[in-house]
């Protein structure tokens, strides 16, 4: 998209996933599913393909372990558990 080399939306993007990795062990601890926005997408995505030795070295570093990023939610329909997932994240 057009805001994807606006470096302002890049910063606020690596801000909101870096809190978003944060929530990972709230989360978990409730029987949650995390669900990010696209921009938190993005950044995560760009992470992983840092190098998955330092993606994994950093979640630790944030979360206290690794973090698999599933892309298997894709019922986007009323009520479906992504859709439910996201409004709660």
């Amino acid at each position: 998209g057009e805001r994807f080399d606006d470096e302002e939306f890049l910063e606020d993007g690596v801000d909101a996933y870096h809190k978003f990795l944060k929530l990972k062990n709230t989360a978990k601890s409730k029987g949650m599913v995390l669900v990010p926005t696209y921009q938190i997408d993005l950044v995560w995505h760009t992470h992983i393909l840092s190098g998955i030795k330092k993606y994994n070295k950093d979640c630790i570093a944030i979360m206290g372990g690794k973090f698999h990023h599933d892309d298997s939610l894709t019922d986007r329909s009323e009520g479906s558990k992504l859709v439910v997932s996201y409004a709660a994240t």
